[in-house]
């Protein structure tokens, strides 16, 4: 059966399907990883194709997985679908060929622009080293400035010329190894250069110190990008310098900070002409969002749902910043994107589990993306003039499909309700931040 029929059939069943239960949690865990090493580390001469089927061919049972707060694992419909459908889009996507798929190329050599008189921005996390997000069978690898995917994006953007870059992270040690890098790497930054420039800056503080940091740093009159590359991902429960949940507090609150403090600057430069944009980098992990999305009378509580509920929570919560910005600031473009598996050491506090232990066994595999390919998807959403304010892509480039058939994106992103009561909630809660 052709590939992309085999997942039309998968989607099928799995649309019928409520939830499953195997009671031997070890094996539900090794099988698959037995089964996607296979179609990773083939034996010498078997083809792409058979490769491609060996992993279609993974038997939706196999594939339970084990999430915190229950005794035995669970399947469902969408996070499994999303192993297989990822997973193939992520293996043409690293091939040789996009004959036939809805992969777009993308070649940052070719298809960024000049950048010329830019002004770029770049969020990192609460580590220096480079932070893992799961979504179940999904790597996400984000990270701050300082590594990872952060650190590509910093360095493919300053191949074209921008004015200056800023980038954030909480080690200054990175980050002045970045620079020092990147001085090496592309001999128009010299070492007196201003082009570069690093605030330290941890996300889970207050809102004044983040104010602080950014005052002391951040002297442009312009911005044209920014990039909310930040975040955390199953860590232990725990709560923010201001008591809020940390994953809540890190990946949405303290770039809500960030953004506000910012955005006047960003209004300015796009009454200027510029084509100003926002990208916020959410992931697939959105979709384990409590059923209601936001908690709001829980965001201060640090053991409100499962450890992955409350990562989702954040994630949801990027994708409704980004579409409250295209809503109430169309002068700037503002949308969301999911970076997609990428290849990188594991660091960050992420709380280990049989499943994710089955996930880094795979990540030097063909599986995983490169960070430099990793970062594809947000350069094209910082550079690209073909997308749409408001919309959440997949790598690279892609809106996804229908709620309840194949999507990257829960039905419950669409809820302008819920959207508009988070706008309304960080604004009172923001309110009296005094601006820069």
């Amino acid at each position: 059966m052709p590939a992309m029929s085999h997942l039309k059939s998968l989607q099928t069943q799995l649309r019928g399907l409520k939830s499953s239960t195997l009671d031997d949690q070890e094996n539900s865990v090794g099988y698959p990883c037995q089964r996607l090493l296979e179609f990773a580390n083939p034996h010498p001469g078997r083809s792409y194709s058979a490769r491609r089927e060996s992993l279609l061919e993974i038997h939706i049972s196999d594939l339970a997985i084990p999430e915190a707060g229950f005794s035995r694992p669970k399947i469902t419909r969408i996070s499994v679908f999303a192993v297989l459908y990822d997973l193939y889009r992520n293996w043409v996507s690293t091939s040789h060929s996009h004959k036939n798929t809805a992969i777009m190329p993308f070649n940052p050599a070719k298809d960024i622009p000049d950048l010329s008189g830019k002004v770029i921005f770049i969020t990192g996390g609460p580590f220096h080293r480079f932070v893992l997000y799961w979504s179940f069978a999904q790597a996400y690898h984000l990270s701050a400035g300082t590594a990872g995917i952060g650190k590509a994006v910093v360095f493919a953007l300053a191949t074209f010329n921008p004015t200056r870059i800023y980038f954030t992270g909480r080690n200054s040690a990175a980050g002045a190894a970045v620079i020092a890098e990147a001085q090496k790497l592309h001999s128009s930054l010299s070492s007196s250069s201003s082009s570069l420039i690093f605030i330290q800056c941890d996300l889970s503080s207050s809102r004044e110190s983040i104010r602080t940091a950014l005052a002391d740093k951040f002297d442009s009159s312009r911005l044209d990008i920014f990039i909310a590359n930040a975040g955390i991902m199953a860590v232990p429960e725990g709560l923010t310098a201001e008591g809020f949940e940390v994953q809540f507090g890190t990946n949405y609150l303290g770039q809500a900070v960030l953004l506000r403090l910012l955005r006047p600057i960003m209004l300015r430069t796009a009454q200027g002409g510029s084509q100003v944009r926002f990208v916020a980098v959410s992931s697939f992990g959105h979709t384990m969002a409590p059923p209601s999305g936001i908690e709001f009378d829980r965001l201060r509580v640090p053991d409100a749902g499962t450890k992955w509920q409350r990562y989702g929570q954040s994630k949801l919560a990027d994708i409704l910043l980004a579409k409250g910005m295209a809503k109430r600031y169309p002068q700037i473009t503002s949308v969301s994107v999911h970076p997609g598996l990428v290849r990188t050491e594991l660091g960050g506090r992420a709380e280990r589990s049989g499943f994710l232990m089955m996930m880094e066994s795979l990540r030097w595999t063909p599986l995983y993306k490169s960070p430099e390919k990793g970062a594809h998807n947000l350069l094209w959403a910082a550079t690209s003039a073909k997308l749409e304010s408001g919309k959440y892509y997949e790598p690279v480039g892609q809106t996804p499909g229908k709620p309840n058939s194949y999507s990257g994106m829960a039905a419950i992103c669409d809820d302008e309700e819920l959207a508009d009561r988070l706008w309304d909630w960080t604004e009172e809660e923001l309110n009296g931040l005094d601006l820069l």
